[in-house]
């Protein structure tokens, strides 16, 4: 006779609601993603079908940007780490653009950026902590994971601090490898063409990248035992 085979309910409600929070993290920043890329790239084929050069259409095409942080200062009353990261960009572009006239560059400054964050990441290596877990720990305390569970994480278990070191050697290297194309695409190509491909190559770099980190971080236990300390291992080396 046949025995049935135990199943723990208790597990697949853990990993559903854990991938439930993770997906609204995403969805949560796909809206700064949103003003960030598709928005500016509209605004610059817009104003180049009724006529406008190929520099003032780049540079009125950054001003979603700007709207949509004001905005979120006016509803809430303050920014967020990302939302002055955001107006960091802005105002060094702006300022950078003025001064050079270009539209080349313009159209190269986010491989600039893009390679100046990914050798930031890949020297956050040598520091105490890498910026990959700077960054995922601040956007986690938004879905009210506390700073002190986090940090105990870090303390105690060392395959939990490995794996945000790999993470980050990925998200560096990758971002080094973006840059390239990017700054490749802008100098080589007719400048109309640039943003949309700028805009393909940045959003599969960034949409690969979630997925095999995501997926690694769920092989190593990860978000469980972010999400459910007690009903996980320790994450071994």
């Amino acid at each position: 006779m046949e025995t049935k085979k135990e199943e723990n309910p208790r597990v697949d409600i853990h990993t559903n609601t854990t991938n439930n929070r993770i997906w609204g993290l995403l969805r949560e920043l796909s809206i700064p993603l949103a003003f960030s890329i598709i928005y500016p790239l509209a605004f610059f084929y817009g104003l180049r079908f009724i006529g406008l050069n190929a520099f003032h259409s780049l540079l009125i095409g950054a001003l979603p940007i700007l709207g949509f942080q004001v905005y979120r200062f006016i509803k809430k009353g303050k920014t967020d780490l990302l939302g002055l990261l955001m107006l960091g960009i802005l105002a060094m572009s702006v300022t950078m653009a003025f001064i050079t006239g270009s539209a080349r560059f313009m159209l190269a400054k986010a491989g600039f950026f893009i390679a100046f964050i990914g050798s930031v990441f890949l020297v956050s290596l040598a520091f105490k902590k890498p910026l990959v877990f700077t960054l995922a720990s601040y956007m986690l305390q938004r879905i009210k994971i506390s700073r002190e569970h986090l940090e105990s994480l870090w303390a105690g278990q060392a395959g939990f601090r490995r794996v945000w070191r790999v993470s980050t050697i990925i998200w560096g290297g990758s971002m080094l490898i973006n840059a390239g194309i990017v700054l490749l695409i802008a100098y080589m190509l007719p400048v109309d063409i640039v943003p949309v491909l700028n805009t393909v190559l940045n959003l599969f770099f960034f949409v690969t990248i979630q997925i095999v980190t995501q997926i690694y971080y769920k092989k190593q236990g990860v978000w469980r035992l972010v999400f459910y300390p007690a009903a996980t291992k320790e994450i071994q080396d």
